[in-house]
């Protein structure tokens, strides 16, 4: 009788090992299904947008590029950036209060086909832009609200634009982060000026209505990936 009872135990004590090893195997290998759909997913978004915003035909083609020339570096009469201020970090490395990316960063769901299988639960994106380097808040208004053109173009080159894509399944998260470098001159296109002006009057792309100066040539450029 205790023998039964022995070898009973053995066998369910052997039973639940085996039930924990495939159990540790399947949670493994689907964390890296989830971690490889994951990644994935976001490397194909980050270099579709990339392509799409340093495309030279971004102006007309582009609903982010025409949002974030709506939408960046804009100032109001009191010289502060009230719709959307810049992120900034102090000399030891530490986010500024009124600047940190709590204020900074604007988030973006992204719509995901539902019939497509092998998608991330959750794609976001999250945007936020930095002063040229060298250059500090004063002389950056003050050179902004200048009336002379070639001061202004002046102080908008440089302006960094950083886009975070992340992908989350899960308890598996993957991101990947961009920085794009503004390069700004004199517009001399017939075309780009005329489908710039429109985005003023435009409230998907310019909510806050904000005044648009199609001189302005926007590029953007990808400069590091991480």
């Amino acid at each position: 009788m205790v023998l039964t009872i022995v070898l009973i135990l053995v066998v369910l004590i052997f039973a639940f090992s085996l039930i924990l090893v495939s159990y540790s195997l399947y949670s493994s290998q689907t964390k890296n299904l989830s971690s490889a759909r994951n990644s994935e997913a976001v490397n194909t978004f980050s270099a579709a947008l990339s392509s799409e915003l340093t495309d030279s035909n971004a102006y007309n083609k582009s609903n982010l590029w025409k949002y974030l020339r709506c939408n960046i570096a804009n100032v109001d009469s009191n010289g502060d950036f009230p719709d959307w201020p810049y992120y900034a970090e102090d000399e030891d490395g530490y986010e500024i209060p009124t600047h940190s990316k709590e204020y900074a960063v604007r988030y973006f769901t992204v719509n995901q086909n539902e019939s497509i299988e092998g998608l991330p639960a959750v794609m976001r994106v999250g945007i936020y832009w930095m002063l040229p380097e060298d250059i500090d808040e004063v002389d950056f208004l003050n050179d902004i609200a200048s009336d002379d053109l070639d001061t202004r173009l002046g102080a908008l080159n440089g302006i960094r634009i950083v886009i975070e894509t992340t992908a989350e399944t899960g308890s598996q998260v993957y991101r990947v982060e961009d920085t794009y470098r503004l390069s700004v001159a004199e517009a001399a296109e017939t075309e780009y000026v005329r489908e710039v002006e429109l985005l003023a009057g435009n409230s998907v792309n310019n909510p806050a209505n904000h005044s648009i100066d199609a001189r302005e040539k926007w590029i953007l450029s990808l400069v590091e990936r991480r």
